[in-house]
């Protein structure tokens, strides 16, 4: 009940139209209620004698930053992108993960060639923000969330932490960053467990290095064994490998993976995000590591896609049978500019229209949502981040709101379908001095 009545005061504007804050970032309206509701439940902790739930009482009457954070956001994604009912339960989500998760980069993933507006919602945190310990502290008591998919989230982070006291001072791959992916449209009826993907790199191309490639699969391994408490398939092992396998007669090589480990869907593969400099490493590769689809077929899309785009990352599922049918293809431009500064996205949304991959109504959603704000609660968020140097040293936050990419999925049955997929959200960017010039034109 009070959490019902701490949503309906606090966030007291509709959330497509964002949350009046006042300097000091807390909503002006609803200050005296909290201080009411904060007495309150230092007298119902009085009345329960749990000193196990101190903090919680103490803590949660003031709104955590990244809920702010992302209501303040909120105000300029299009309703066609978003609705508002998957607003409201993205906001379940927010609530309960760990504040931190609003000091980098969160967004959504939002199908295009359909009229309605159910997106899915992912977050991300890395080594800088201290991502490792962030993770290791979700908890979730009392959410909605079931125990398995708070759980996973801390037994990834307590991995993340072994790696980076293992690979100190060595060259071997390093995890990165991490992001979280909630699949609401596939779960619609509870805020299941997350998909996680995290990036791990090189200092060296893996163009035929056998100990490289070990090393990578080596730590997919350990990731693996962390999360489910079982050694990988000797079978996925097998095909995971054959995607490593590069002849020398091959002209092309891999710079760097992200791996994905779908959990909200209760598989046992893996997926793949790579990146290649060519359509012809594209298909050099697929055919290589044993794609069942015809190359003939897909060679076309792949050649007018690297035309279209600056970059290409090519996802593809891994499971114990081999390489799944399906495949995704990331299109992005460089530096990430707003449509106002890259015309290739309105060329890019245009063609997606025309192939009825894109509904009209998307396009204008993603081509009006690029843009800043500055969000005017630095200071506390400061004050709560006293040991992170690239925060405490800084005077003034931005909001920044961009396009990171569009996906288009290739499937082959039983002909070849396309489908696009918007990703898009916020970056928080924390800035000296003076405002940062560039980020009114994206």
């Amino acid at each position: 009940v009070y959490t019902s009545l701490q949503r309906s005061f606090f966030h007291v504007t509709p959330v497509d139209a964002g949350v009046v804050i006042n300097r000091s970032g807390i909503n002006r309206r609803g200050l005296w209620l909290r201080c009411i509701f904060f007495l309150l439940r230092i007298g119902l902790f009085w009345k329960m004698r749990s000193v196990k739930s101190i903090g919680n009482f103490i803590v949660f009457p003031f709104m955590s930053y990244f809920s702010d954070i992302y209501h303040c956001s909120m105000s300029a994604v299009p309703v066609q992108l978003v609705s508002l009912e998957n607003r409201r339960r993205i906001s379940g989500i927010v609530d309960v993960l760990p504040k931190e998760f609003g000091l980098r980069t969160f967004g959504f993933e939002c199908l295009l060639n359909v009229e309605s507006a159910d997106a899915d919602f992912f977050v991300s945190t890395d080594v800088s923000l201290d991502g490792p310990a962030i993770m290791m502290n979700t908890c979730g008591d009392g959410s909605e969330f079931s125990d398995s998919g708070f759980e996973c989230v801390r037994k990834f982070g307590a991995f993340w932490k072994r790696v980076l006291v293992q690979e100190n001072n060595t060259m071997s791959p390093l995890v990165d960053d991490v992001w979280l992916e909630y699949d609401l449209r596939a779960n619609p009826a509870s805020l299941s467990a997350p998909g996680i993907f995290y990036w791990t790199h090189s200092n060296e191309e893996m163009d035929g290095d056998i100990q490289q490639r070990d090393l990578l699969i080596n730590r997919i391994s350990q990731a693996y064994l962390a999360l489910t408490k079982t050694n990988l398939p000797t079978s996925l092992l097998h095909h995971l490998k054959q995607c490593f396998v590069v002849e020398r007669n091959d002209k092309y090589s891999i710079k760097s993976v992200h791996i994905g480990m779908m959990i909200s869907r209760k598989s046992s593969g893996l997926r793949l995000v790579i990146n290649f400099p060519s359509p012809e490493a594209i298909l050099s590769f697929l055919r290589g590591a044993g794609w069942p689809g015809s190359i003939c077929s897909l060679s076309p899309f792949v050649e007018e896609w690297y035309e279209m785009a600056d970059r290409v990352n090519l996802n593809i599922d891994i499971s114990e049978k081999g390489l799944g049918m399906k495949l995704g293809f990331e299109l992005s431009f460089c530096n990430r500019r707003s449509p106002a500064r890259e015309p290739r996205w309105a060329f890019l949304l245009d063609y997606l229209v025309r192939n009825k991959m894109c509904c009209p109504s998307k396009m204008e959603g993603l081509m009006t949502y690029s843009g800043y704000q500055e969000y005017p609660a630095i200071k506390g968020i400061i004050a709560e981040s006293s040991e992170t140097k690239a925060i405490k040293d800084a005077c003034r936050m931005f909001l920044i709101r961009k396009i990171f990419h569009i996906k288009v999925v290739y499937d082959e049955v039983p002909a070849p379908v396309l489908i696009a997929k918007g990703y898009f959200g916020v970056i928080s960017y924390f800035r000296r001095g003076e405002i940062y010039k560039t980020a009114a034109s994206g």
